[in-house]
């Protein structure tokens, strides 16, 4: 059975941690014939940050939800980056091999540690195990550039929205 691997990007306008409107990543991966099929048929691998009893931003946190995508006020789009053969628990073990801690790696783009980071440095060890591949021509920055354009042209080209607008990674 082909799996299909994203990233879902949500557009948060309100956030008390991070007063500038920004996109939360969160890697996505489904059964399903395509995205559409069904919210409760996909599933969710990301990192959060969590908050101290005062309410600030505290150390970041993994959450794995699946299958369901759930419904966000915020969600913006599926960048679809991978179609493979492995099985949904192959995926989810690959994935859990990369804790929500900050273990120091980096690309320039996203500040810092951040779920942009995470799920960035996670898609590049889906490529170097040959999961996918990533053209030589497409550096990790501008594979980040890529995806994070492509939440920018649906939220500022004020695209109508369909119940699940999903693209294909370079598609545009």
């Amino acid at each position: 059975m082909t799996v299909r691997l994203g990233v879902a990007l949500y557009y948060i306008r309100n956030d008390v941690a991070n007063p500038r409107p920004y996109f939360h990543w969160a890697l996505v991966a489904t059964e399903t014939t395509s995205w559409q099929a069904s919210f409760s048929s996909i599933y969710t691998f990301e990192i959060i940050r969590g908050s101290d009893a005062n309410g600030l931003p505290g150390p970041w946190e993994t959450r794995f939800r699946g299958p369901n995508l759930g419904h966000s006020a915020s969600f913006t789009t599926i960048v679809e980056f991978a179609q493979t053969d492995l099985d949904m628990d192959s995926i989810r073990r690959v994935i859990e091999l990369h804790p929500a801690t900050d273990d120091g790696w980096r690309i320039r783009g996203p500040t810092g540690w951040s779920c942009a980071t995470w799920a960035l440095h996670v898609m590049l060890t889906l490529e170097e195990m040959a999961i996918f591949d990533i053209p030589d021509t497409l550096t990790p920055e501008m594979l980040y550039d890529s995806i994070l354009g492509e939440g920018y042209r649906i939220v500022m080209g004020n695209l109508p929205r369909t119940v699940m607008p999903v693209v294909q990674l370079g598609a545009h």
